[in-house]
């Protein structure tokens, strides 16, 4: 195993927690409000989108300039950190090269949409959502498929095949919310993007975990004083 795959892996594990840390902020600092309730008070686990919390006014009308700082430094890093493990996760499949480049170029075009949703504002900001979710769900099936091939444990791509599930789930939503406007969007459309940021944050740190054990045991087994 590379040096280079190692230090991505360690890069994933503190991205995710600095990520974590600040999405944790990001929230406790939310003023209030959600699509389907503007007045609703503070931050909704299940109900607010990820973007209600970068916007520098809530759905509540009151500014809020240090959450959503801290909101954007937040999908800045799990960004990264998903970025980070398409790069890093093609270790498991090393006989399978064409698979390993589609996941890296795929998973590289989905990261750079993601890091844009933010920063995007109307139909620029549901292309780069489209194109976040479409890039990303042909890294995630490719991976799945390279990963089913090689025989290496279901606990590798079963998360995964969850993750993909909820996004596409997610996307649907999407597409109903954003045909159906100016009406609010289902419920079911933040709480499967929140249930899709769980599965995804689980997947990325057991990868990065399993990469990170099996680069000590590699080298305790070659250390001379073993």
């Amino acid at each position: 195993m590379s040096g280079r795959v190692l230090w991505g892996a360690r890069f994933v594990l503190l991205a995710v927690a600095c990520g974590a840390a600040l999405l944790g902020i990001a929230m406790t600092l939310y003023p209030g409000g959600t699509a389907l309730d503007a007045h609703a008070p503070g931050h909704s686990f299940w109900l607010n989108f990820l973007c209600d919390l970068t916007a520098g006014v809530a759905r509540n009308g009151v500014v809020n300039p240090a959450g959503s700082l801290a909101a954007r430094g937040a999908m800045l890093a799990l960004s990264l950190a998903l970025g980070a493990t398409w790069l890093v996760v093609p270790v498991f499949v090393a006989g399978q090269p064409a698979m390993a480049r589609a996941i890296r170029v795929a998973g590289t075009i989905g990261v750079v949409a993601l890091i844009l949703v933010p920063l995007a504002a109307g139909t620029a900001h549901a292309v780069a959502i489209f194109t976040a979710a479409a890039a990303g769900l042909a890294a995630g099936i490719s991976t799945v498929v390279a990963l089913a091939r090689s025989r290496g444990p279901v606990r590798r791509w079963l998360p995964l095949a969850a993750v993909l599930a909820a996004t596409a789930a997610d996307s649907i939503f999407y597409a109903q919310a954003v045909h159906a406007r100016p009406l609010p969007p289902s419920p079911a459309l933040p709480t499967f993007q929140r249930v899709g940021l769980l599965l995804a944050v689980a997947w990325m740190l057991a990868t990065a975990l399993e990469i990170v054990r099996a680069g000590r045991l590699a080298a305790a087994q070659h250390d001379p004083r073993a």
